[in-house]
């Protein structure tokens, strides 16, 4: 479709000059001619009369150019034969966006088109962040294109279906490299750049909690820690594709699932990432482990066996995985895992809690205060042998260890957070949506 955007570019930006012109000769030719005797400089700033004039021109000229740009791509990439519905809810003034579609084209139009403003800016946070990174856009599509011999066939026409719709959204040009580039930029920076530094990375700072109940009920939830711009490209999407179950994910930009998610079987995953020194192997994306197993799966096991292919992970990281009478922690290296099934509490920050793991992590030292931290927060709400969901709110609301709020344009901040029951963009100290399945 690329081809029809630049024609209708060529035909609309051609009319618009050549309108604009005969308007030129018929109304405003000797009205020129006077407004340019009148700003004086026409004899002794002859130079800077011609400058003048010529900026007023290219800027008009380029403003009309760039209009008609951003029209010919929506009109050349609506797609009005697209199945299924897409609209905003609000839940207790958090909102999220509920899709409905028959194919996964389809849901990821739909995605792109509602999100066409937040994977613009995440497409534009990435490009400046290139010195922060240590490599280019063009790196990151490199490295991103490795791993697309093992995205499914349907993943990667939902990925097609959000450079679409994000492009009819925003009349600017979404690729389809675009979007995979933000679908796995933390395999590309956790998983493959970031283990080469020697020094840690402070966009490093999500704590996970859990805690199974004398009653036998489950209680999970977390706080999503990022730089304050990633604010900006954030949602969350309750989605349904044909027959398979709702799911719940958190997203940013395009990406099409981050583990931060829960399906309508009550199954729910949150993560946080650990930096260490083991550079882990290029392998199915992290966005297609959390779709096929939210999709498809209810049980735990089966869960944490679908996220680690042959025992391996895109990058270093914790899970706790979750439904409402099993929970289940797991640490994770790129090819090595410890399993807990926690008898009451746990906790997860951005380190292990294995003792053997410590000479992998890049500063063994990171996360060790808010570990013990938010250790104690939950073992002091569960003297009575239970949390439940306001009280793990509470222990989310903690600040400024837990509910991060760092100073400066960059700093790290509490951008979402979710347990089994609640979500919002923002921190837990505002609004607290519910979650709908």
């Amino acid at each position: 479709m690329s081809w029809l955007s630049n024609i209708l570019t060529l035909i609309l930006t051609t009319s618009s000059y050549f309108l604009i012109y005969l308007l030129y000769l018929k109304y405003f030719k000797k009205r020129g001619k006077l407004f340019w005797k009148r700003i004086k400089f026409n004899k002794k700033h002859r130079t800077l009369n011609t400058i003048f004039g010529l900026g007023i021109i290219l800027c008009l000229c380029s403003s009309l150019a760039l209009f008609c740009f951003n029209i010919s791509h929506r009109i050349a990439y609506l797609n009005l034969g697209i199945s299924g519905e897409s609209k905003w809810i609000y839940s207790n003034g958090q909102k999220y966006l509920q899709i409905n579609a028959e194919n996964n084209y389809d849901l990821g139009y739909h995605t792109g088109f509602h999100l066409s403003s937040e994977i613009f800016k995440m497409r534009f946070l990435l490009s400046i962040s290139e010195s922060s990174f240590g490599l280019s856009y063009s790196e990151m599509i490199s490295i991103s294109e490795q791993y697309l011999p093992y995205i499914p066939q349907k993943y990667i026409e939902e990925m097609q279906g959000i450079s679409d719709g994000a492009t009819a959204g925003s009349g600017f040009p979404i690729s389809f490299t675009d979007i995979l580039v933000q679908n796995v930029i933390f395999e590309i920076l956790y998983g493959q750049i970031n283990p080469l530094s020697e020094s840690i990375d402070f966009t490093l700072g999500c704590t996970t909690f859990g805690s199974k109940n004398n009653d036998s009920t489950i209680i999970v939830g977390q706080n999503m820690d990022l730089v304050k711009p990633f604010s900006w490209v954030q949602s969350f999407i309750l989605h349904k594709v044909g027959d398979n179950p709702y799911i719940f994910t958190y997203r940013i930009g395009g990406c099409l699932a981050l583990p931060m998610g829960k399906n309508e079987y009550g199954v729910t995953i949150i993560t946080n990432l650990v930096q260490t020194r083991l550079v882990a192997p290029i392998m199915t994306p992290t966005f297609v482990l959390i779709r096929e197993g939210l999709e498809n799966m209810y049980n735990i096991e089966d869960i944490y066996k679908n996220m680690f292919p042959e025992n391996k992970s895109a990058y270093s990281r914790n899970f706790i995985i979750a439904n409402t009478t099993s929970l289940l922690t797991v640490e994770s290296l790129p090819e090595n895992q410890t399993l807990i099934y926690p008898n009451s509490t746990v906790v997860h920050s951005n380190t292990y809690t294995n003792p053997n793991w410590q000479n992998y992590l890049v500063d063994p030292q990171y996360s060790k205060d808010r570990q013990v931290y938010a250790e104690n927060l939950l073992n002091l709400a569960y003297n009575d042998n239970k949390i439940n969901n306001d009280e793990l709110l509470t222990i989310l609301k903690d600040s400024p260890t837990i509910c991060r709020d760092e100073q400066g344009f960059i700093g790290m901040s509490t951008v979402a957070f979710m347990t089994f029951y609640s979500f919002g963009l923002g921190n837990p100290n505002g609004h607290i949506g519910i979650i709908p399945i």
